[in-house]
């Protein structure tokens, strides 16, 4: 702590700094280009050479409003050591952390130490240091530094502002100072604010005043599923048993009510367990089969699992519940519940299954259908030679020989219920009398 005048050679190059400067000491300028020569620690004042210690000074003195960013790095390359110099209506505990964060990634280190000092002055000060576990050459820009340390230092929903004309995205009359609460801030990146900011116009603007979203995090191997409701909360004893069907493993919950001026936007946060090959079109499957379950246009049973289990659709999950059920209804002995947890094991075979349906029965096919269907087959059987025991064996080889059976449906015409119409002779130990045709038609309503 000890004053840099009273040091023989810090005072020098302190009396060499004031002289380039040419301002009195004892003025407004004076006393304050005293008060950062004095603030920067004595390590780091040995180091500087004359025109790097004017240049910075400069900048503390001059741009008062803007941060001031020197960088020293150990000749053998074993750390890097970051003055930085901030206005003190800017500094908080909160930016210390952001700007550790952010240097750890821009100097491809971790920070060993972080030590702020504010005091009277106009400026606060920080010191950071980057440690390296090997030797390394660090490469950086100075001048971009201290622009994005200058954006860190800014309110956060400044940077959402400027994150959200970026995008070109539309505020109104929204005070965005106050539609997201300091809990969200504290978790989540202004980027992050205008990525949700943007969902929230879409949710208010949707005819159903909701919204499902899925954001792939694959350094934590888990997935965020987020559910926007305008105007009305919703309740997990909601939610719950949809997770429980799709077979997600939910770790964590968090839950945000975002204030807008014609009212407030529900976000729910759910954090889950990633699979592997989890990529951006099955979080698009999952989440259309989330709505589709939410809106009561899939039903919530077990058989929804295979929508993350497999690339099957919600509507193809559809299609294969209503064969299952048109079974029960033909007396097969298993129950839907065990039928559905012997596919929820083969999802590959399942998808073989649908594949043949499509290949059979889709309008827009084009030529070569009876061809493609014998090679579906010839897969579906190679596939059905895995399975080991007998009772799924039966079970899957009989809902193969229903979908065989069918020789007509509407599943392709868009109508709010499927129907099928079945040849009865080609499915086995059906109970007689044997009709020509079964004909069963299925609905969620």
């Amino acid at each position: 702590n000890e004053s840099p005048f009273s040091v023989p050679i810090l005072c020098n190059r302190v009396r060499r700094a004031f002289d380039r400067f040419e301002i009195n000491p004892m003025g407004h300028n004076g006393k304050i280009l005293t008060a950062i020569l004095a603030t920067i620690p004595h390590d780091e004042l040995f180091q500087f050479d004359d025109d790097t210690l004017h240049v910075f000074c400069e900048k503390v003195l001059y741009q008062k409003q803007r941060s001031a960013v020197n960088i020293k790095v150990d000749p053998l390359g074993r750390f890097a050591t970051a003055l930085i110099f901030l206005p003190r209506d800017k500094y908080s505990p909160e930016l210390k952390l952001l700007v550790g964060r952010y240097l750890e990634k821009t100097l491809n280190g971790k920070v060993q130490s972080e030590h702020a000092h504010v005091s009277e002055q106009e400026f606060a000060r920080l010191l950071v240091v980057i440690g390296y576990d090997a030797l390394q050459e660090v490469v950086f820009d100075i001048e971009q530094i201290e622009l994005d340390i200058n954006a860190l230092s800014c309110a956060w929903h400044e940077r959402l502002q400027h994150a959200l004309e970026a995008q070109e995205l539309p505020v109104n009359d929204e005070d965005l100072s106050a539609v997201f609460p300091v809990v969200y801030q504290k978790i989540y990146t202004p980027s992050d604010g205008a990525r949700d900011f943007k969902r929230v116009l879409n949710v208010v603007n949707e005819p159903y005043q909701r919204s499902v979203a899925i954001l792939l995090n694959p350094d934590r191997h888990t997935f965020t599923l987020q559910v926007f409701t305008y105007s009305k909360n919703i309740s997990l004893s909601d939610l719950m048993p949809i997770f429980q069907n799709l077979g997600l493993e939910v770790l964590s919950e968090s839950d945000f009510e975002l204030s807008l001026a014609n009212g407030s936007v529900y976000l729910h946060n759910f954090e889950c367990a990633m699979p592997d090959n989890f990529d951006d079109q099955a979080a698009d499957r999952l989440a259309k089969g989330f709505v589709a379950v939410w809106d009561g246009v899939c039903e919530n049973d077990r058989f929804n699992t295979l929508i993350f289990k497999s690339t099957l659709a919600s509507h193809d999950v559809t299609i294969i519940r209503a064969i299952v059920r048109a079974m029960r209804q033909m007396q097969f002995s298993a129950s839907i519940d065990y039928v559905a947890s012997i596919l929820l094991m083969y999802p590959s075979i399942v998808e073989h299954l649908m594949d043949y349906f499509k290949i059979r029965f889709d309008p827009e096919l084009e030529d070569g259908r009876l061809c493609r269907m014998a090679s579906c087959e010839e897969s579906l059987n190679d596939a059905l030679q895995s399975i080991t025991r007998s009772d799924h064996d039966r079970i899957i080889r009989h809902l193969f020989a229903v979908i065989k059976a069918c020789v007509r449906t509407n599943v392709y015409q868009g109508k709010p219920y499927i129907s099928f119409k079945f040849r009865s002779e080609h499915i086995p130990n059906l109970p007689k009398p044997v009709p020509l045709f079964e004909i069963f038609v299925y609905t969620t309503f």
